[in-house]
């Protein structure tokens, strides 16, 4: 195997590894935006209880104050019954006083009711606000593990780059920028990360075919001839280039 052979192979698995820290880098805000979304609606969640609770509350102040009116009318009333020496004014005055009551009656039983379930509001809020609280710890913490894994990943591929360049150094300028093309318009067009595969042997019924280690179609002779010369070489299906380290065999092919 040539010396940029072997050199190139070392750029493209380096290229994979960053490509895959890219990957991860990419993924955080999307991460990030969930997780505090998790967080926004579980604080939503809490508003909503506080609302509920609220209003429950504020009913029952209604009802205290309506009992209030009615109880204050009530006695105001009876005593000025006592005065009233009519008895069909009388009669009317103790059915009205009676009315009030009954609406009282009613306010109270309204009034045991709601607070039942203002009650029932409280300790749904409590489970609420601790379900908030957790979910804002949560998210809290994955942020902090998405910005760690971030700066983690942005030192990695800090390191393989000049690990890369090292490698691309010792590749033919020329080759090198073929490559280069080759693997951004692959991933550009969301295809494997591969640019650079093997010539495979293929024995069949006596007879030995040479196929692209990539897209596994026929290679001709010529072109696995040159690629032994360590010449550069690509392939005429695919344009993946292509190379072979010695005349008896070759590498696995890559997965297309």
């Amino acid at each position: 195997m040539q010396p940029w052979v072997a050199s190139l192979l070392a750029v493209q698995d380096l290229d994979t590894r960053l490509i895959r820290l890219r990957a991860q880098i990419d993924s955080v805000p999307a991460e990030r935006k969930r997780a505090q979304a998790v967080a926004a609606e579980a604080a939503a969640a809490v508003a909503v209880a506080k609302q509920a609770l609220a209003d429950e509350e504020k009913g029952l102040k209604s009802l205290d104050l309506d009992i209030q009116t009615i109880e204050a009318k009530r006695r105001e009333f009876e005593t000025k019954t006592a005065m009233i020496k009519n008895n069909t004014e009388y009669k009317a005055a103790l059915e009205q006083i009676a009315s009030w009551r009954r609406q009282i009656r009613e306010l109270e039983d309204r009034q045991l009711v709601l607070m039942e379930q203002i009650e029932a509001a409280r300790q749904s809020l409590e489970r609420t606000r601790q379900e908030g609280e957790a979910a804002a710890r949560r998210a809290e913490q994955m942020v902090a593990d998405l910005e760690t894994r971030a700066a983690n990943c942005t030192a990695q591929m800090a390191k393989l780059q000049e690990e890369r360049a090292r490698h691309a150094a010792a590749v033919p300028a020329a080759t090198m920028r073929k490559y280069d093309r080759l693997m951004g318009s692959r991933l550009k067009s969301g295809k494997k990360a591969v640019a650079f595969a093997a010539v495979r042997d293929d024995e069949h019924d006596g007879l030995r075919d040479y196929l692209c280690g990539y897209c596994h179609m026929k290679v001709p002779p010529q072109i696995r001839m040159n690629a032994l010369k360590g010449l550069e070489v690509a392939c005429p299906n695919c344009a993946v280039l292509l190379y072979q380290d010695d005349a008896e065999g070759s590498a696995p092919a890559q997965s297309a």
